[in-house]
C-alpha cells in the first residue's frame, strides 16, 4: 500500500514537472517569436529609411520628368522585385502615361494592364487616395478578361501630398511573385517627395528652364 502511494506521489510529481516544462517552453517560444518579429520589424524600418533616403537623393535637382520617372521606376523595381510600373500623370490639357516594363521573356510578361484604365477609373482611384489592390480596382470599374486575371497581380498607389494628387502609380506583375501590400509601403513612404519632384519638373517644362 505504501509503495502504491509513493508511486502515485512520484508520478504526480513527474507530471507536475512536465507541465511546468511545457509551460516554460511555450513561454520561451512566445518570447523568441516576439524577439524575431521585433527584429524583422526593425530591419524593415531600416530598409524603408534607406530606400527613402536613396529615393529622395535622386530627386534633388532633377528637372527632367522622363528621367525622374525612369529612375523612380528602377528603384521601385530594385526594392520590390521585377514588375511593370506605369505612371498616370493628370495634366490640364490631357493625361500623360509613362510605362516602364520589367525585363523578362514575352511568356512571363503580363498583358498591358494600363490599357484597361479608363479616365473614370483613374479618377475613382485618385479620389480613393489609398492603396488599391486588384480586387478593389475590379470593384471600382477595372474591366479585364477573366483569363488575364489569372496572370496578373496588381495594385495602385496615389502620388500625393497634403491631399493634392500629382499622379498615380500602377504596379503589376505575374502572380508567381504576387505583390504584397507591405511592399507598396515603400512607395507610400516616398510619395510626398515624388509628388513635389513631379510638380517641379512640370513647372520647369512650362517655364522652359
Amino acid at each position: 500500500m505504501q509503495n502504491n502511494q509513493r508511486n502515485k506521489k512520484l508520478l504526480s510529481f513527474v507530471k507536475g514537472i512536465n507541465r511546468k516544462r511545457k509551460a516554460q517552453a511555450k513561454q520561451i517560444d512566445i518570447l523568441c517569436n516576439d524577439i524575431i518579429n521585433m527584429h524583422r520589424g526593425f530591419l524593415q524600418t531600416l530598409n524603408k529609411l534607406a530606400f527613402t533616403a536613396d529615393f529622395c537623393e535622386l530627386m534633388i535637382g532633377c528637372e527632367e520628368l522622363p528621367k525622374l520617372l525612369a529612375e523612380a521606376s528602377f528603384r521601385i523595381n530594385r526594392q520590390i522585385g521585377p514588375c511593370n510600373i506605369v505612371f498616370f500623370l493628370p495634366q490640364a490639357e490631357n493625361q500623360r502615361i509613362y510605362v516602364f516594363e520589367c525585363e523578362g521573356s514575352e511568356e512571363e510578361k503580363p498583358s498591358k494592364l494600363e490599357q484597361a484604365f479608363s479616365h473614370e477609373l483613374i479618377d475613382s482611384v485618385f479620389k480613393s487616395n489609398k492603396i488599391c489592390m486588384l480586387d478593389e480596382l475590379l470593384t471600382m470599374g477595372l474591366q479585364v478578361a477573366p483569363a488575364a486575371l489569372k496572370n496578373i497581380s496588381a495594385a495602385t498607389v496615389p502620388i500625393c501630398e497634403d491631399g493634392m494628387a500629382a499622379g498615380l502609380v500602377l504596379v503589376y506583375k505575374t502572380p508567381r511573385d504576387s505583390i504584397k501590400r507591405e511592399q507598396l509601403e515603400y512607395i507610400t513612404a516616398v510619395r510626398s517627395a515624388l509628388s513635389r519632384a513631379i510638380r517641379t519638373c512640370v513647372v520647369s517644362e512650362h517655364t522652359g528652364s
